[in-house]
């Protein structure tokens, strides 16, 4: 029993060795997210592990401990044993931990900081990497995280930095011209194509974390990490619900629901009764121009869509949509190998299957997510405040972003309305 524990408890290790390594490949947020958040279960897997190594009869205290460090230090000696590699990553990373802990110090004076993209990447990572190490300790270190609730759709959309901009328009095409007959010697047709613009201005996003003071004593990155994600998320929360139903005009995102009729013209539409097995087909022809159908864009829906989708049967009883998921994103394809598109789940959007939502209500959208473009002009900062809540014995952090979003071609979204 001994040995088939410890050999179990080798294999996640070794587990954890991959991941630790992967880790340093990717400078992906997301992507060393759900690296962290694995390495939190293998870590608990290995002190359930651990205790039952304990319990065995045939293992005295001595006689375990050795054995245990043996099948960590020996068979996957990359998860606690520092080698030239962790010393090279060490070396990479020492500009920027100097840059962590000057940030962690103006947090900690009052100062307003700024969030940079590497520095965020770089705080995922570390909490990576410092979870590579066999856990002792009978209690779970870490904090347990709740359900997504960042839709996947601002990590779709076009979104770049334009620091100190105001305001920010695009312009694109809406018709060719139309070619006629001329007579001889007649004056040519002349028929020019349409052309139109869009514009963005300033949105102002913020958010507030108000923590115990206790926590200012956490290590420098761990410090950094605990605020930064929390108010980090709730922003990006924010913003990618406000891409499909923000209202425009002043201070706020204009979001796809709400995009100017120059863009997506009011009798551009989808209407459908309700899901069924004509839906996704009448989605996809109804996208685009009249000369092409467009290679498959994205179905941005609720879940609750989602799931009315997977209820629909073929004759045989059988699911008639094959549904591929991922989190929050995937695929719905037709049964027998029909059409498939890629679809992206957004709470922002009007459930089509729910009973409260009435005729006339823009519902799913379908549309190339690139088409959404979501200029930055301040980047994410930070300020410490402790007056408000001194006699609390809490801190405040506020956060704030400034950004813009327009669809920047026509037609380049196509709404599904309730009929």
């Amino acid at each position: 029993m001994k040995d088939k524990l410890l050999k179990l408890m080798a294999k996640k290790s070794q587990r954890k060795a991959e991941i630790v390594g992967l880790s340093d490949k990717t400078s992906s947020v997301e992507e060393l997210r759900s690296f962290n958040s694995e390495l939190d279960t293998l870590n608990e897997e290995i002190r359930s592990l651990q205790e039952m190594i304990d319990a065995c009869d045939d293992v005295t205290p001595d006689t375990g401990v050795a054995e245990r460090t043996n099948v960590v230090n020996g068979e996957v000696p990359n998860v606690v044993v520092a080698g030239a590699g962790s010393e090279k990553r060490k070396a990479d990373n020492s500009e920027i931990e100097k840059r962590v802990e000057a940030i962690a110090t103006d947090m900690r004076s009052g100062k307003e900081v700024t969030i940079s993209q590497d520095v965020q990447a770089y705080l995922e990572k570390r909490a990576v990497t410092s979870a590579n190490v066999l856990l002792e300790n009978k209690y779970k270190r870490q904090v347990a995280e709740n359900f997504n609730e960042v839709a996947q759709t601002i990590d779709l959309v076009d979104a770049y930095s334009l620091d100190g901009g105001n305001s920010y328009t695009v312009s694109f095409q809406l018709t060719d011209g139309d070619a006629d007959y001329s007579d001889e010697g007649a004056t040519y047709t002349n028929s020019e194509g349409t052309f139109g613009t869009a514009s963005t201005g300033r949105a102002k996003i913020t958010n507030s974390a108000i923590v115990s003071e206790e926590v200012v004593e956490l290590p420098n990155a761990d410090y950094l990490n605990r605020i930064v994600n929390s108010v980090r998320k709730s922003i990006r929360k924010k913003s990618s619900n406000q891409i499909i139903a923000g209202p425009g005009g002043a201070n706020a995102l204009t979001g796809i629901y709400n995009a100017p009729t120059v863009s997506i013209p009011a009798s551009y539409k989808v209407e459908i009764a309700s899901i069924d097995k004509n839906t996704l087909r009448a989605i996809v022809f109804g996208y685009g121009g009249d000369e092409d159908v467009e290679a498959p864009e994205t179905l941005f829906l609720n879940k609750k869509d989602l799931e009315a989708f997977a209820a629909i049967e073929a004759t045989d009883g059988r699911p008639y949509y094959a549904i591929q998921y991922n989190g929050g994103s995937g695929f719905i394809q037709e049964s027998g190998n029909g059409l498939k598109v890629p679809y992206t789940i957004n709470s922002a959007c009007n459930a089509l299957s729910a009973a409260a939502t009435v005729v006339g209500t823009k519902t799913m959208v379908y549309g190339n997510p690139k088409a959404y473009e979501m200029p930055l002009f301040a980047p994410l900062t930070i300020k410490r405040s402790d007056e408000r809540y001194i006699d609390q014995g809490k801190i405040g952090f506020f956060g704030k972003i400034i950004a813009g979003g327009v669809v920047n071609s026509y037609k380049a979204f196509i709404p599904v309305v309730k009929k």
